[in-house]
């Protein structure tokens, strides 16, 4: 399909095979877990669409899970809320959704895969209105066959944050300012790092702008837009109200977050030397091969997209995205889900499409499925 000749019947058309593709992925990797489940023997008794539900309640689940259900105030552990470091969002909706479906373990499943397809569909419009149909495809590709991205599945804040925020850049491009102090605001509600998208807001606005070559018109179109995208920090304000109203303290998350879940800030150069010191000491042993090596690979992923942004001149936006997640992820003195976390830097998914529109041989090195 040549991009030039799309239409805009054209163009909904490929939006609804794009919601197709990400749904029929997300029900894949349901159907394989089943699969899994029957092969492993994963329950004795055999695999009930409970014991299937149980089965995804792992990770970070069951903390989400208890929040929907008791709240902040009334999830404790040793009278302490330790939980206060979950964000509300996605506990929200599950309570919300709860009302209509009783199960919340089903509210949180389909929350995540409602999420990824729509996320999915505004990824192919972001990339697509600046860089053609193929490379949007890929896009979409590339996030789909990402060797982590069974996490979407999840009852995780991961499928919700990507969508969050790969709508808050399809209106910050479109310049809808609303929409981008709205979705900020949720996207700070969602995962910490939503407060980050601040930096990402003040790239694009200079790039537009250019209020060092236009300063006489600095007011309309640098310090307006930027006034307006201010509300979306208040999600960080809500999140410490919560804070304040169950323990008194507004940052009393972080005090959990170091004291119990030993995550505090460090430079970045730790903790490259702490995974390279874990891989070096046993390079085979489970965590170097599923936890050490994996985001050890990713850093180098992501720096290489820098790379390749700012030499082929891709929106600084973007670039900006990509390097300040980056940054935020692994300047963790204990780092254990970074390759998670990496769902979340949309613009690296974009690269990934654009680079295998422009180069054949990426198309099979990272992606096994046919242009559509």
């Amino acid at each position: 399909m040549v991009d030039a000749t799309l239409t805009k019947q054209d163009k909904k058309i490929q939006i609804l095979k794009i919601a197709l593709l990400a749904l029929g992925f997300r029900i894949a990797i349901y159907l394989l877990y089943y699969v899994l489940m029957l092969v492993t023997k994963f329950y004795d008794i055999g695999v009930t669409f409970e014991s299937y539900l149980q089965g995804w309640c792992r990770w970070d689940a069951d903390h989400y899970l208890d929040i929907a259900q008791y709240g902040y105030g009334h999830y404790e552990e040793n009278g302490e809320h330790l939980f206060l470091v979950f964000l509300p969002l996605y506990p929200w909706l599950m309570r919300l959704l709860g009302i209509v479906i009783s199960d919340l373990r089903l509210a949180g499943l389909i929350i995540s895969t409602i999420s990824v397809t729509v996320g999915s569909c505004f990824l192919y419009r972001l990339v697509e209105e600046d860089y053609g149909d193929t490379a949007a495809l890929y896009s979409v590709i590339a996030f789909h066959v990402f060797p982590f991205s069974f996490f979407l599945n999840g009852i995780l804040t991961d499928s919700l944050f990507f969508m969050l925020a790969v709508m808050f850049l399809y209106f910050l491009k479109k310049e809808n300012y609303l929409m981008v102090a709205l979705l900020g605001f949720l996207c700070c509600l969602t995962k910490l790092q939503g407060g980050f998208l601040a930096f990402v807001v003040l790239a694009e606005l200079i790039w537009k702008a250019k209020p060092h070559r236009n300063p006489q018109n600095i007011w309309k179109s640098f310090l307006l837009p930027g006034l307006k995208c201010v509300p979306m920090l208040s999600g960080i304000g809500v999140y410490l109200w919560i804070n304040y109203l169950v323990e008194g303290d507004a940052f009393v998350f972080m005090k959990y977050q170091r004291e119990h879940w030993t995550h505090s800030t460090g430079p970045i150069w730790g903790t490259v030397k702490y995974m390279t010191e874990y891989i070096v000491s046993d390079p085979t042993s489970d965590m170097s091969l599923c936890i050490w090596w994996p985001q050890l690979m990713l850093l180098v992923l992501q720096f290489g997209a820098i790379v390749y942004g700012i030499v082929k001149k891709l929106r600084p936006s973007y670039i900006v995205y990509i390097a300040v997640f980056m940054l935020v992820t692994y300047s963790s003195t204990w780092l254990i889900s970074g390759h998670r976390y990496t769902l979340a830097s949309v613009p690296l998914f974009a690269f990934g499409g654009i680079m295998m529109s422009k180069w054949p041989r990426a198309r099979t090195i990272l992606c096994w499925l046919p242009l559509m």
